[in-house]
């Protein structure tokens, strides 16, 4: 299922039958990282929406990679707590950590998995047909990727 999911053009081309390529925006998470007010532009722009919108929130990066986490036994239990009625009349920005909240004790550090070099070669193999597609179909390089 990771390989399927993967492949972004055999994704792609189940919308290709549904809608034209111009209603369709292709966005790199990288540009969206790393040029996110210009991405966020283009964007904007592409809906046809104010591009000049701005809002603080923007800055705000939650999930990253490094900081994964899996909840031990207690910390499943607790779950169910977070999503009382409570929690839920909460702002956003405060009920995102009263949701977090009871996570971070009751979790272990998801250690980084690394690639042998011979699964790296039968994936990148696997990728390259699809990426092609992509970038011939976006005219976008997506020079930080390895295939």
């Amino acid at each position: 299922p990771y390989v399927v999911m993967g492949r972004y053009f055999y994704q792609l081309e189940q919308y290709l039958r549904f809608f034209p390529k111009s209603r369709i925006l292709i966005v790199a998470s990288e540009d969206l990282r790393d040029r996110r007010r210009e991405t966020l532009q283009m964007i904007f722009r592409f809906l046809g929406v104010d591009d000049a919108f701005l809002s603080p929130k923007f800055g705000q990066m939650r999930f990253r990679a490094r900081h994964q986490r899996r909840k031990t036994w207690v910390g499943r239990l607790l779950t169910p707590v977070t999503k009382l009625g409570w929690v839920k009349r909460l702002p956003p920005s405060l009920r995102w950590h009263a949701e977090a909240l009871p996570y971070f004790p009751f979790s272990r550090r998801v250690a980084c998995p690394t690639l042998d070099d011979d699964l790296r070669s039968r994936l990148i193999a696997c990728f390259r047909e699809d990426v092609q597609k992509l970038r011939a179909f976006t005219g976008k390089d997506f020079a930080d990727w390895c295939v």
